[in-house]
């Protein structure tokens, strides 16, 4: 389908441009690249609805982001029968919902405290006597001591 170059052993056509009109090896097609400092969309609109303004709420000035000035009109609006509004906060709810969901799922993650090495150690060890019991593991393959199968957590730390 596509013609051949001057030379006879390379075929022109599409998604093969001429050899001399490719890029060297080494170079980029875009030297220059993105401009440093240059922002996307999203970026720019998350940082004006982080933007704090002044606002009169019930007769004091109270300092807010634009997002939360934003979404306590909407509700207002929604409140006085606006359906617009209403369509427009009730379709937001499912993802505010699950936002939440997903910030309370990480506080609780958070707060949750790994257990201390005794606690560690004691589970491990009442694991391996459950398995040494049941014969799933061999007494002279296992590595852990046979006083430290038989012994409580409460009679280690008295030591």
């Amino acid at each position: 389908m596509g013609r051949k170059n001057g030379d006879g052993n390379y075929e022109i056509g599409y998604g093969k441009p001429p050899q001399r009109t490719r890029f060297q090896k080494g170079q980029s097609g875009n030297p220059k690249g993105r401009p440093g400092g240059s922002r996307n969309a999203t970026t720019i609109l998350n940082e004006a609805l982080r933007e704090r303004v002044v606002v009169t709420e019930n007769g004091r000035r109270k300092s807010a982001t634009k997002l939360e000035v934003i979404f306590k009109q909407l509700v207002n609006k929604a409140a006085q029968g606006d359906h617009r509004a209403t369509q427009l906060l009730l379709n937001q709810m499912p993802s505010l919902e699950a936002r939440a969901a997903l910030l309370s799922a990480i506080k609780q993650q958070a707060a949750f405290s790994l257990p201390s090495p005794e606690d560690r150690r004691a589970r491990n060890l009442e694991a391996a006597k459950i398995l040494r019991d049941i014969g799933y593991l061999a007494p002279e393959v296992a590595v852990i001591e046979e006083n430290d199968l038989d012994a409580t957590p409460d009679s280690n730390k008295s030591d």
